[in-house]
This record gives structure tokens, sequence and C-alpha cells, in this order.
């Protein structure tokens, strides 16, 4: 896909390519991602996973071609998904919110820079759409309603798609399960149906994916692990 010319929003706002590492901290967890394109009131992310709509989210970044630190606000405000008839890479626009004088300074000064120089990733960087839904660690004990035996497993990571569960019970790829996450200071319940993709000796455990969970349940689901992410966060170490 070539990087040339420009995009237009809905708004006619002109768009200039640019590929610029960006941290996004949305809640407790933060994602290392590129930018697609950019534009004067915000940014197009490059990523197979976006944050619901209206998410607020917190962006940092190091600008070209000084190297000029940059911190912003923004909000989610569209996604594309694989496939989109824009044909551009899956991803979310984001547009500033709340940004200070400095900062819109800083941006614009950025956006100049690109207008003229389109900005390439190095040929070394990897690839950010890499795996449809980026995994963030996370322990949450979970506990299985269709399995005979009386089990507890716990998560060693989750992402939008699935989740990996630490066990050394063997469980055989394509099963149906019944889950109970439980938040880790509240005891707060979610419940869930998965299948289980894979199955793995080293190490121990299996990875789910999760079924039938969109619209609000998704929503509600991602505040549910963000809410969790924020209390282990607090807790002593």
């Amino acid at each position: 896909m070539s990087l040339s010319g420009t995009y237009k929003t809905p708004r006619r706002e002109a768009r200039f390519p640019a590929r610029v590492p960006v941290s996004l901290r949305i809640g407790p967890m933060t994602r290392e991602l590129y930018t697609g394109d950019v534009s004067y009131r915000g940014l197009y992310v490059c990523t197979d996973a976006p944050p619901v709509l209206r998410q607020l989210i917190r962006i940092e970044a190091v600008l070209p071609p000084q190297r000029t630190p940059f911190v912003s606000h923004g909000m989610s405000v569209f996604s594309l998904g694989p496939g989109n008839s824009d044909d551009r890479l899956p991803g979310v626009g984001i547009q500033f919110y709340a940004q200070s004088n400095e900062n819109r300074q800083v941006w614009e000064q950025f956006v100049d820079y690109v207008k003229e120089t389109p900005v390439e990733l190095p040929a070394d960087s990897v690839d950010p759409v890499k795996r449809m839904h980026p995994r963030v660690d996370a322990r949450f004990e979970v506990r299985p309603h269709n399995i005979d035996e009386l089990e507890t497993f716990f998560t060693r990571d989750i992402s939008q798609g699935g989740m990996f569960l630490e066990t050394d019970m063997p469980v055989e790829a394509g099963l149906n399960l019944a889950l109970t996450i439980f938040h880790p200071v509240t005891r707060k319940a979610f419940t869930i149906d998965c299948i289980v993709r894979r199955c793995s000796e080293e190490p121990p455990g299996v990875g789910v994916e999760f079924l039938g969970l969109s619209g609000r349940r998704r929503e509600a689901f991602d505040s549910f692990v963000h809410e969790g992410l924020a209390a282990l966060a607090k807790r002593p170490k």
C-alpha cells in the first residue's frame, strides 16, 4: 500500500502520510503502535484491535524531524477493519481533545513538516498490525462451569479476542467452555463463552477465543478488565 497522497475525512480535512511510533494509554493499558496518517486535528493509528468509540486516550510520541516530545489527549471517533472500502490498514481515528496551546503548536509544526516530507518507518521496524488482537499481561482468576473437576485457572494475558489460561489440566482444542472471570479485588464476576483454540505445553495452558462478545457486552468486558488491571496496579508490590 502506497503512502503517497493525502486522505480526507468526511469533514474534508486533509490527511498526510506519516508512519511514526506512538504510545496510546487507554485506562491502565499502554499500547505501542504507529500512525498511518495525520491531520491538524488528529491522527489515524494502525491497529487490528481498535478501542471502543468515544474512548478517552492519552497519546505520547517523539516527533520528527527534531525528535520533539509530544503529549496530548484524544478521543476515538471512528475505526476501520480489515478489507475496508478505503483500502487502508485497519486502525482507529483519534481526534484531539482538551489540547494545550503548547502541544497544539508542536503538533502543527510536525504536520507542516510531513506535508512536504512523508515519514516512513525504518525498514527493520515491526509491522504494527501483526496479530488480530494484541495481548495485555493480566492475572485474573477464572473458573469453568462445564468441566467435571473442580478447577481454578488464572489468566496469563488477555486480548480483545481471547485469553491464555495457565493450567496443567489436559484440555482438547475445539472444546467449548463457559467461564467466569473474577475481579482481583472486588470479586465482581463476568461470565463469558469461549472455545479452546490451542493447547500449549510450555508454558502449560490453553488459548481460548471469546464467543458472542460484541457491542455493549464488549464494552462491558473491556471496562471490567480495565478496572481489574487498575486495581492490580494499585496493590503494594
